[in-house]
């Protein structure tokens, strides 16, 4: 497949898009993302609608603030050096230019209108992920935003133990999602290759982390989307509770 092509196919857009919005991209590939995003209209689309899906969650989190003494570093660390001759001057100058260059390219990006969203997305996503009790000091594994009618009700992340049988299933509703429903739930997984479905077992509306056997977790990585009914015996995918695609977070990181 071309280049050209390769770029405006569906599949290969909604994945690059969704790696950018979750932040799952290291700075130099997001770079060369920005870079197809001027050059392929379809790669631009596919991203306004991942910062568009995932932004709830941003509203949905309590602001945080920044320590007391960050402007005061930010503010000595950009200050003009008194003695620019001298071996610390240097040094001095070069980390002020450093951040001089920094705050200008964060400006630039953020009066950009789509990568603005896509930060604020970010910020979400990885205050998302401290707040979630399955792993603490690293982020999912996978994630899936799983919505009805356009609005994300829970968001199911997955983190893959050191061990055979030691990975986490995370569930976390959105505060913002007012119409809980009160029956038992259900998940179930589409497989990627055949869109078969296999069952995952009930969701426990008093526990959000949940023990992942092999098998289940094989079930995860393969799968396209995640889908939520009330019925443990049969699901009708054109009569789900919630669903959403379950995004693998951990690729494009090189």
């Amino acid at each position: 497949m071309s280049r050209s092509m390769r770029y405006k196919n569906a599949t290969v857009c909604d994945h690059l898009a969704s790696q950018y919005v979750a932040g799952a991209m290291s700075a130099r590939v997001r770079r060369r993302m920005e870079t197809l995003m001027r050059d392929y209209r379809e790669i631009d689309t596919a991203v306004a609608y991942w910062s568009d899906l995932m932004t709830p969650m941003q509203e949905s989190l309590p602001a945080q603030q920044p320590p007391v003494d960050l402007w005061a570093k930010i503010d000595a660390a950009t200050a003009p050096a008194a003695k620019p001759q001298t071996v610390r001057a240097q040094a001095q100058a070069v980390k002020t230019s450093w951040l001089a260059s920094f705050w200008e390219n964060l400006a630039m990006w953020r009066f950009s209108a789509m990568a603005g969203t896509a930060a604020s997305v970010v910020f979400a996503v990885a205050l998302l992920w401290n707040v979630m009790g399955g792993a603490p000091g690293r982020g999912a594994d996978y994630m899936a935003p799983m919505s009805r009618n356009g609005q994300v009700a829970l968001v199911i992340s997955a983190y893959k133990g050191e061990e055979p049988g030691t990975s986490q299933l995370v569930t976390q509703w959105s505060k913002r999602f007012q119409d809980k429903p009160s029956g038992p739930l259900h998940l179930w997984a589409e497989k990627m290759d055949d869109h078969s479905l296999v069952y995952l077992g009930q969701i426990d509306s008093g526990k959000e982390n949940w023990t992942l056997t092999s098998a289940e977790w094989k079930v995860i990585a393969n799968s396209s989307r995640l889908l939520i009914n009330d019925n443990p015996s049969t699901l009708d995918v054109a009569a789900v509770t919630f669903e959403g695609p379950c995004v693998q977070l951990n690729a494009w990181k090189s």
